[in-house]
């Protein structure tokens, strides 16, 4: 019998069932033309051989597997003939807000979706490799403590709902190419990358918790207009939290926190805004920049292994009303950069160090 997760009889299954290699019911989605599951969840009797004797008088089981498949979701289980069997099909938790329709996969629901259109995604545990490739799509979570898009852990005795059969940890949980995307209210750990940008424009990430990467919490590669907004990022990793690659012009960061990374961030484009950042107990620079025209206001770099900033190269930059402290080496490192203004800060260290410390720059 298949039920729903409200232990609700469960209609129009899929269902194929095999005896060892052999199919002995298939409905329509299987190839077949026996019936879905009726309205009691069940499909009707029909016999099956589950005992073979190979000249033995001692019978052998001939292995059953039943597959139940709806929509998107669909599990194998291996079956005793002689007697019932009871399937849960879970609850499909992700939804396109303007078609209604449910699924079980994130990614079932984006390749669904039109242009324009809003994902979201209930309470639970999601372990998915998720590749946003329409305009405008918005994906949106519960809460950034009640959805969490994670690896699964191995061996897990209750697995993630909307877990797929395969998703690999080595790769970005999130991957967008395309413009005007908006992803929010989401808690991502576990992956080599929690988002990449590549080749997007007008990207705006927003209240995310992104805990646990093993190489880059935001990576912003060949995309311009991208806005990050009130993000969480911590690891204990030798890689960075947000990194803005050459040629994705025009980043704006605020109300972010980063710690735990070799650079909280990194941005080698130009044209970038960093407001009321907090980038702390990173092992080399809290900021490091390697490009141009970047302004940099009331945000907070502290505790940081080498430098609180580093400029590396920089023809404008500003630095206004930002708190800088107790970095390793110095508070602001510039080195080979021009027309920088530096107002109304606190720089301060209760230990050896610099407080600015300029090389080859006017």
């Amino acid at each position: 019998t298949v039920f729903d997760n409200s232990s609700i009889t469960f209609l129009d299954a899929d269902v194929e069932v095999k005896q060892d290699d052999l199919v002995v019911y298939s409905s329509p989605y299987f190839g077949g033309s026996d019936p879905k599951t009726n309205s009691y969840g069940t499909i009707d009797p029909f016999l099956i051989n589950y005992k073979e004797y190979n000249d033995s008088s001692t019978p052998s089981i001939i292995p059953t597997y039943v597959t139940i498949r709806s929509y998107d979701w669909e599990e194998t289980f291996t079956s005793d003939p002689s007697s019932t069997i009871s399937i849960i099909v879970p609850d499909f938790r992700v939804q396109n807000v303007e078609t209604g329709v449910l699924t079980y996969y994130i990614q079932t629901a984006i390749d669904d979706a039109s242009s324009g259109d809003t994902i979201t995604l209930d309470i639970g545990d999601y372990s998915e490799n998720i590749v946003i490739n329409k305009d405008r799509i918005t994906l949106r979570g519960y809460s950034t403590s009640d959805t969490n898009i994670k690896v699964e852990e191995s061996g897990s005795d209750s697995p993630p709902f909307s877990s797929p059969p395969i998703f690999d940890e080595d790769l970005p949980a999130i991957v967008i190419i395309a413009d005007n995307v908006v992803v929010e209210n989401l808690a991502i750990s576990g992956f080599d990358t929690a988002v990449m940008i590549n080749g997007s424009t007008g990207t705006f990430i927003h209240n995310l918790v992104i805990t646990d990467i093993l190489s880059i919490g935001i990576h912003n590669l060949d995309s311009v207009d991208t806005e990050i907004l009130g993000l969480n990022i911590s690891a204990d990793t030798a890689g960075i939290g947000i990194v803005s690659s050459q040629g994705s012009d025009n980043l704006k960061i605020s109300n972010t926190q980063i710690t735990g990374f070799e650079n909280g961030i990194e941005i080698t484009s130009s044209g970038a805004s960093i407001v009321n950042v907090k980038s702390s107990f990173n092992d080399n620079n809290g900021l490091y920049v390697f490009g141009t025209n970047i302004e940099i206001s009331d945000s907070t770099f502290i505790d940081n292994g080498i430098n609180g900033i580093s400029l590396n190269s920089i023809t404008s930059a500003s630095l206004t009303n930002n708190i800088i402290f107790d970095n390793g080496n110095a508070e602001v490192r510039i080195i080979s950069s021009f027309n920088i203004e530096i107002d109304s800060n606190s720089i301060s260290d209760p230990s050896d160090g610099y407080g600015i410390h300029l090389t080859s720059s006017d």
